[in-house]
């Protein structure tokens, strides 16, 4: 009899284990589950920023040796952010 108490307890501290044991991996599994989603919201607006900067970006490699360069805004007008290329292109 003392032996099968002692195989009982063995078996509900067994369970205590196995209940703080699920509670730490659906703790972990929620703690993982958060920061997949926050990698995830920062992926998609990094993807976002490269999104409205491919307009910028593709101007600036637009450079030429002289360091000005051209691009054009939404009505097609010619940019530069030299005040002379305007005169220069025009002439």
């Amino acid at each position: 009899m003392k032996e099968y108490l002692m195989q009982g307890e063995r078996r509900y501290v067994l369970s205590l284990a196995n209940n703080e044991g699920q509670k730490d991996y659906l703790l972990l599994r929620k703690k993982l589950h958060q920061s997949v989603q926050e990698e995830c919201n920062e992926q998609r607006l990094r993807n976002d920023i490269r999104t409205l900067d491919a307009p910028v970006n593709s101007a600036l490699k637009e450079r030429s040796e002289d360091n000005t360069f051209v691009g054009e805004d939404k009505r097609g007008n010619t940019l530069s952010n030299n005040p002379l290329a305007s005169c220069e292109k025009a002439h």
